[in-house]
């Protein structure tokens, strides 16, 4: 038996059940062999992802619930257990009757898997986010009255069992923290279960210059200047990459028409508040855009982000499409084959940051298995991602702020990331800065333009 995701598709507006469809793309479990859908998992991800309305969910948060139950189906389906009623060992337990002996012997499973798509083992918070969504699949489903019984009876360690699962340290019968994960000091995890890795700043000064010009420099440079004025509004910022491309046309008019009104020192050094609302959480907060950067993103409005919407517009005419401008401050390359002038995709900016990194020579080797013949090799990767920007701002927040004499910068950073308490500013960062204080006297909080010039 094999289980799949599926996604909806879109059906047409004259469609008797148009107004009960799915969203277009959003995902639900089949067992392929009868062409059935899991019920009681779709009702979940309904449940979960679609309380608000249908234009109100997120299609990577849907897909990874989707595929995190998939594979615990997919193992149940597998599974030989004796049918209490035949008194026969079958394959395939149903779901309702699995217990938390399964559910540890599933997470144990997950130890020794390899990722198709890193060719690495699973990563400890994959694992860990695995088991939440599975736990939570199972207390709606009690709650529903689907699942009789309690699954969860004792406190289920989640993630890894040990920090190197090559090394025989960790206990497959174990169901509590007996081995201790050793995490470095840089490791520190943050509200995405990912390690803080602040850039240096001859780091940053190296990827600025393959990321490409600013807007105001390609009269010398003709490269697309999009993937660097990104970058650089998430550094000077602390925005994460999805609210960076939730921006707005109408949002960067609106703050330029401050930055016109101000005085000269307050444009050069001074920062502009802008509010945003499609956040994480959708709790709307303020930025503080630099007021340098804000002349920099006009000319990119004006010039390069209407020529991408013009050549976009010209190959939908040609095509006999219809063309709808986009009202995203950022969109496509005029050189996307298909897309040009559409709203850029946060994946987008992510690939070409990671591109910048591998050009710029910023990597890491890292270990991976090969899946037939588990062999061991290992590639060079991007040494870090554009969330990564983020993490540098906050710390080169936290060090501007202490150069200037706050004693406890973190409300401050708590405020400007947008975190939902003290705690997680403090969690996440604490630690790296500590680490990093010998650092402290040559980080400077600098985001000018001369740091993209050799002589910066």
């Amino acid at each position: 038996m094999t289980i799949s995701v599926h996604k909806a598709v879109l059906l047409p507006k004259d469609s008797p059940w148009f107004s009960h469809a799915l969203p277009e793309n959003f995902p639900f479990l089949v067992i392929d062999e009868q062409s059935k859908i899991i019920e009681p998992a779709l009702l979940y991800l309904i449940h979960t992802q679609l309380k608000r309305g249908p234009r109100h969910w997120k299609q990577h948060t849907a897909d990874a619930m989707a595929y995190d139950l998939r594979d615990w189906f997919d193992y149940l389906a597998h599974c030989q257990w004796v049918n209490p009623v035949t008194k026969k060992l079958e394959v395939g337990k149903p779901w309702d009757v699995a217990a938390e002996s399964d559910y540890i012997a599933w997470r144990d499973t997950m130890q020794e898997v390899i990722s198709p798509q890193t060719n690495k083992h699973l990563s400890s918070r994959t694992i860990a986010r695995r088991q939440v969504y599975v736990e939570r699949f199972y207390a709606y489903a009690q709650k529903k009255g689907w699942y009789d019984g309690e699954f969860v009876i004792s406190k289920i360690r989640k993630g890894r069992l040990s920090h190197d699962i090559n090394q025989g340290e960790f206990d497959p019968e174990s169901n509590s923290a007996k081995a201790e994960v050793v995490v470095s000091e840089y490791r520190e995890r943050m509200e995405y279960g990912e390690p803080v890795r602040p850039l240096s700043e001859d780091e940053w000064h190296r990827i600025q210059l393959e990321l490409g010009p600013l807007p105001s420099e390609r009269e010398f440079d003709l490269r697309p200047s999009r993937d660097r004025i990104a970058s650089e509004l998430t550094i000077g910022t602390g925005m994460r990459v999805d609210e960076v491309t939730s921006l707005t046309e109408f949002q960067l008019r609106d703050l330029h028409q401050a930055w016109l009104v101000a005085d000269e020192e307050q444009r050069k050094d001074g920062f502009f508040a802008l509010y945003i609302v499609k956040t994480k959480r959708l709790k709307p907060r303020t930025v503080l855009v630099p007021g340098y950067l804000i002349p920099e993103l006009m000319v990119y409005l004006d010039n390069e982000r209407e020529a991408s919407i013009i050549r976009g517009m010209t190959r939908a005419n040609a095509k006999g499409q219809k063309y709808n401008r986009p009202t995203s401050l950022f969109v496509n390359h005029t050189e996307s084959a298909v897309h040009s002038g559409n709203a850029v995709r946060a994946t987008s900016l992510s690939c070409e940051f990671k591109k910048a990194c591998l050009d710029a020579k910023i990597t890491h080797s890292v270990e991976k298995i090969d899946i037939e013949t588990s062999e061991r090799y290992r590639v060079n990767l991007s040494k870090h991602h554009f969330h990564d920007l983020r993490h540098t701002f906050a710390v080169w927040t936290y060090h501007n702020l202490k150069s200037n004499g706050e004693t406890e910068p973190w409300k401050e950073i708590q405020v400007r990331l947008g975190h939902a308490n003290l705690k997680v500013t403090m969690d996440t960062y604490l630690k790296v800065v500590d680490v990093d204080r010998r650092n402290a006297g040559r980080v400077q909080y600098n985001f000018k333009r001369t740091m993209g010039q050799p002589d910066a």
